[in-house]
């Protein structure tokens, strides 16, 4: 049950995080490029195997918070083809990361940049684009996430270590609860994905199965039909 500290109401378990009435899905750069066989990065080389992995756990969990009216923010990593959209500190960041590419993908207006058709945006979810690792970071993700009264959101996707920590610690920062899914989040690599989860449990509210939430609200969705 929330508890009470220094006059205020804090939640304090999955269920309080997880209500239909404060809670959010934000699905950090499940897209072509970064998730499908002939996307940009398979093409690269990336293996894309841990990205296909979670995708019928996010296809549960989302068909499940649309049920009971939570709503889903995409996060979609967004560029240009003409590279005005990276700095050249990000060139040089990418370039490290990658080995000397500089990853120019997910063109905006492009398959690749699409979220992936098996968990496609339907009408009145809601699509940000993002320029850096970040789904906060010059965007209007917490505007949105403020003017439809959300405290509490549920963070999924691509790259953990990367874009799925950068959201998740803006989205603390910005005094949103946080709950990190393993099994709706993927790395590249396992050994990535592992380094990230030895701190995420310190600092997020964490659960080992987004099937868990997915559990509960199907559950009060019975129940309220009942």
């Amino acid at each position: 049950m929330a508890i009470d500290v220094f006059g205020k109401r804090v939640l304090n378990n999955l269920s309080e995080w997880i209500d239909p009435a404060i809670a959010a899905v934000v699905v950090v750069d499940m897209q072509n490029d970064f998730c499908h066989p002939k996307g940009a990065g398979a093409l690269r080389g990336r293996d894309c195997t841990s990205a296909r992995a979670i995708i019928p756990n996010l296809v549960s969990l989302i068909a499940s918070a649309r049920s009971v009216g939570v709503p889903i923010f995409y996060c979609l990593n967004t560029q240009r083809a003409d590279g005005s959209l990276l700095s050249p500190a990000e060139i040089g960041r990418r370039m490290k990361k990658s080995g000397g590419d500089p990853l120019l993908w997910t063109i905006d207006g492009t398959w690749g940049h699409a979220v992936i058709d098996e968990i496609a945006p339907r009408e009145g979810d809601f699509i940000v684009r993002k320029h850096r690792p970040s789904g906060f970071y010059q965007t209007d993700l917490e505007q949105l996430l403020r003017l439809t009264n959300r405290q509490s959101v549920i963070i999924t996707g691509v790259g953990t270590r990367g874009c799925v920590e950068s959201t998740a610690r803006e989205a603390q920062l910005r005094d949103f609860y946080v709950l990190l899914p393993n099994d709706t989040t993927a790395s590249q690599r396992p050994e990535w994905y592992a380094a990230s989860f030895v701190l995420a449990p310190s600092l997020y509210h964490f659960t080992d199965s987004g099937a868990e939430i997915t559990a509960r609200w199907n559950a009060a969705k019975s129940a309220t039909a009942a």
